[in-house]
């Protein structure tokens, strides 16, 4: 098949950029054509992912070819990016060159709006997927939510999750076009012999306790915290390395971690590709997603860390939040077995068990390994692609 993705992509960091890229590289490699149209190169510094210039070419792994807006483009008044005309405009120049058999969209906004164009000027079929924050917290505003409710109306099928029927029929939409595909983890990709990254360059010892974090700075993923829970044990020989953004928001969690006497345990990285992500896990002693409770930030039941998923398939334990053990795959993990759970909220329990890391080094072995057998007991990656291509083979 010829397909014509309208999405997130790297350099643009964060999970949906992440699923579309292994999608469309697993997609490429069973020789379906891939072609990509996204805004990618013109992500903010802060929220940019460090690709290096010889890594440019794994963007377009076998069979994927990415089209991007520019940043050099024509002004207009008032100011505006346009980015849903000029993702249309690239799309359908695509679809006239390439003999496109189906669109897919993931992110409603300005991708799903791109797509919901592009699907009325072509008349090709359109899968439409959504994330948790578009059909919640961008779904509520007034001058969105018209137009969203025109792209459920006007794709051919709907990718959605448990709350996706329920703001269906709220607004009177063909829940018949609502399909639940179960996303998973590409095992090949993220799996224990991933080469280590060399973390040394940031002067972290070999026998020095590794805490990641993946992801923005923010309440709900509690990345303060995470760093509060840390001062409590800065005598230990550790350090925490943050995959994250740059600006205003990093220099005030390193103000914060300064007051706390924490500083000097904390590194900073930049937003890592995704190829990158299995190497920076391997090099770590442990991954940590304090995320707990959606709310208030999010409605209940609509986000949780793929991050943490990928940890387990590299056989690495991972801290995840009460909140978080309770939902989808993490409901069948079993605690101090094959995964770490924390009241993110306290800071003695979350100390705890930073400290218990750094302590029991065998145990944490072990956690890693049983990860690693729950993920191989629980992803099924090849599934996750051949039910993809039953959906588009379904819209031929």
């Amino acid at each position: 098949m010829n397909l014509l993705f309208i999405s997130k992509y790297p350099p643009i960091e964060g999970g949906v950029s992440a699923q579309t890229y292994w999608l469309a590289k697993a997609l490429g490699e069973k020789g379906h054509k891939v072609y990509i149209v996204s805004n990618c190169w013109e992500v903010e510094s802060r929220y940019r992912e460090n690709i290096e210039e010889n890594e440019l070419s794994l963007l377009e792994p076998k069979n994927v070819e990415l089209f991007s807006t520019s940043p050099d483009f024509k002004s207009s008044i008032p100011f505006s990016r346009y980015y849903e005309s000029r993702i249309t405009s690239i799309a359908i120049d695509i679809i006239k060159k390439h003999n496109i058999d189906a669109i897919y969209s993931h992110y409603l906004l300005p991708y799903g709006v791109s797509a919901l164009l592009t699907k009325k000027l072509t008349n090709k079929p359109w899968i439409l997927q959504h994330a948790g924050s578009d059909i919640t917290r961008l779904f509520s505003f007034l001058q969105l939510k018209s137009i969203f409710v025109e792209c459920f109306n006007n794709a051919d099928k709907v990718v959605g999750y448990a709350n996706t029927r329920e703001k269906m029929i709220e607004h009177d939409l063909d829940v018949n076009k609502l399909i639940y595909i179960p996303k998973s983890i590409n095992l090949n990709e993220f799996n224990p012999n991933a080469k280590p990254f060399d973390f040394s360059k940031y002067g972290i010892g070999k026998n020095t306790t590794i805490f990641t974090y993946f992801g923005k700075i923010s309440g709900l993923k509690k990345t303060y915290e995470f760093v509060n829970s840390a001062a409590e044990i800065k005598n230990e020989d550790f350090r925490i390395v943050f995959v994250t953004e740059a600006g205003n928001s990093a220099e005030e969690l390193k103000e914060h971690a300064k007051k706390s006497g924490v500083l000097d345990k904390l590194i900073f990285m930049p937003f890592m590709s995704p190829w990158k992500i299995p190497s920076i896990m391997k090099a770590s002693t442990c991954i940590v997603c304090p995320e707990s409770e959606e709310t208030p930030y999010l409605p209940k039941g609509t986000h949780g860390p793929q991050i943490a998923r990928e940890s387990m398939a590299v056989g690495k334990p991972v801290i995840i939040g009460k909140g978080v053990k309770e939902k989808g795959i993490y409901k069948n993990t079993t605690e101090k077995h094959d995964i770490l759970v924390v009241d993110s909220t306290n800071k003695e329990d979350f100390s705890d068990t930073l400290r218990f890391v750094i302590n029991s080094p065998k145990q944490i072995e072990e956690i890693g390994n049983n990860a690693r057998k729950f993920a191989e007991s629980n992803e099924n990656f090849e599934n996750y692609i051949n039910l993809m291509e039953i959906v588009f083979n379904s819209l031929l």
